[in-house]
């Protein structure tokens, strides 16, 4: 027969498992976030790189109003921190960027002279430019460049010298930064999977991935002196379960990283919940990103650092709901500066919260900036801890 004491013990210890499996629950916490009020593009990808840690390079409409949508772009440059914006191009769209050697590919001329040969303009080409950093200008490529692949930014084989990256995805070697090598196809793979080897400084190791695809331009992340050789999946949409995110640092270690569980868990125990995660690589942690839903569905993007996660961006605030079925809807693969503090992405959330029409603008998180990265305990005054 239990005493009165024992009872209450009982009692106790039963609340504290039922608290141990209860979901955890995240803060809502948003990150400083900057529009650069640039017009997103519709229907287009690869629209916006780094130029350098502070220097986002963006594609938009060179024309404004009823013209804005014949055709014609200019590339930009905006300032994050002046907030200013300076054109770089009138005329071009970006092709790539590769900050850790300061080079810039853009397509410059008229794009619509694909499709209208009348106009007297010059037609699209590919070039490839410097970034100076101190006087924020593009400068001609130099004669050491002449080697470099303009729609890479990658130094690569004559015979691929003007191959688009596209093109070179079907190839059996990817291209890395000139003083580590390359990646090559191996003999090996099993299962439809392919092996993969890296070949630097003159000898060829062997990498424990079998990934089917590489893309032809692996991002290279100099914060963390690595590779991001695939970002990480999972989630419902995702048929075989999960796929980690794969780092590889230049001398061939690979390391793998997964979603958070207590993300999972919180997230998979919201009813309805069918969208995929997302899993980058920033400074501070890992960034997951759920690019569709509503605000109070799950959808976001979510930062992870010391074993705290906080939702950062598309929170609902006082006053304010975020819960059309596309305003959480991220419009173009994140980007990363290469500080890893800032996340350039495209949203349309502005425009849905002040029902109005508009293509969208870049929007800019600071993940470095003291309010980000704020321990993500109790939640304080102006914040919101997440029901999801």
């Amino acid at each position: 027969m239990r005493t009165q004491p024992q009872y209450y013990l009982a009692a106790l210890l039963a609340v504290a498992a039922f608290q141990a499996h209860a979901a955890p629950a995240i803060v809502d916490a948003p990150a400083p976030l900057m529009n650069t009020e640039v017009a997103l593009l519709d229907q287009t990808t690869g629209d916006f790189a780094w130029l350098d840690d502070h220097t986002l390079a963006i594609t938009t409409y060179a024309e404004t109003g009823e013209t804005a949508s014949r055709g014609a772009k200019k590339v930009v440059a905006y300032d994050t921190r002046s907030k200013n914006t300076t054109t770089l191009v009138p005329r071009g769209s970006l092709m790539c960027t590769n900050p850790a050697a300061g080079v810039v590919g853009i397509e410059t001329g008229a794009q619509r002279k694909r499709y209208f040969p009348r106009p007297l303009s010059p037609g699209p080409a590919p070039h490839l430019f410097q970034w100076d950093a101190a006087r924020s200008a593009l400068v001609p490529a130099d004669l050491a460049l002449k080697q470099w692949n303009p729609g890479l930014c990658l130094k690569t084989s004559a015979a691929d010298l003007i191959e688009p990256a596209l093109s070179l995805a079907e190839k059996p070697l990817r291209y890395l930064q000139p003083q580590h090598g390359v990646i090559r196809q191996a003999p090996g793979g099993i299962a439809g999977r392919q092996a993969w080897s890296l070949d630097a400084d003159g000898k060829r190791t062997a990498l424990p991935i079998d990934l089917k695809l590489l893309p032809g331009a692996i991002p290279y992340l100099p914060f963390e002196d690595a590779y991001l050789i695939a970002r990480g999946q999972t989630g419902a949409a995702t048929p075989s379960g999960e796929y980690p995110m794969i780092l590889m640092k230049p001398n061939g270690s690979i390391s793998r990283r997964s979603v958070s569980p207590v993300l999972k868990q919180v997230l998979y125990d919201h009813p309805g919940f069918y969208e995929t995660i997302l899993l980058y690589r920033a400074k501070p942690g890992d960034v997951a990103v759920v690019n569709s839903g509503t605000s109070e569905g799950g959808a976001g993007i979510y930062l992870s650092s010391n074993d705290k996660i906080k939702r950062i961006w598309c929170v609902a605030t006082a006053g304010e709901a975020v819960n059309t079925d596309q305003a959480c809807k991220i419009e173009q693969a994140v980007t990363l500066s290469p500080d890893g503090c800032k996340l350039a992405f495209g949203s349309k959330l502005e425009a849905y919260k002040y029902r109005h029409a508009d293509a969208g603008s870049v929007m800019i998180l600071d993940l470095c900036a003291p309010a980000a990265l704020a321990q993500a305990g109790a939640p304080k005054d102006g914040t919101k801890r997440s029901t999801l």
